[in-house]
């Protein structure tokens, strides 16, 4: 499942990060307090992505 994560992070971060990154708050919910974890999330995401990087 990480091997598929990081795969498809890779991927999406070689087309477009700045679109990506644009829109993601988008998919979290509008409160407060969720979009208060994007910070955490795209560390989670930038980790993810450093695990298929040679």
């Amino acid at each position: 499942m990480t091997s598929f994560l990081a795969a498809t992070a890779v991927a999406v971060s070689k087309d477009d990060v700045s679109d990506f990154l644009e829109a993601l708050p988008a998919f979290l919910p509008p409160d407060q307090a969720s979009q208060q974890l994007l910070p955490d999330l795209l560390e989670t995401l930038r980790a993810i992505t450093a695990l298929a990087e040679p």
